[in-house]
């Protein structure tokens, strides 16, 4: 679903970070440790920090684009 340097927006936050959902990020690492709760490391460039984050806490910036046009066509 995912993959390096996508531009995703932050949706959730899980693991209560202070992440600053909304914004937009870049998948810049993925967590491949059976171990970890994370899957992706993002980067936030308007902050400039990095946070680690579940599939769960992000989505695609076109699929949000396009459940905006959906909900936005009926009215």
């Amino acid at each position: 679903m995912f993959t390096l340097g996508q531009r995703v927006i932050i949706t959730a936050d899980s693991f209560e970070q202070s992440m600053p959902i909304g914004e937009h990020a870049y998948l810049i690492g993925r967590d491949r440790n059976p171990d970890s709760a994370f899957d992706w490391l993002i980067r936030v460039p308007k902050y400039d920090r990095h946070f680690p984050v579940t599939d769960k806490d992000i989505a695609l910036e076109e699929t949000i684009w396009a459940e905006a046009a959906e909900r936005a066509q009926p009215e």
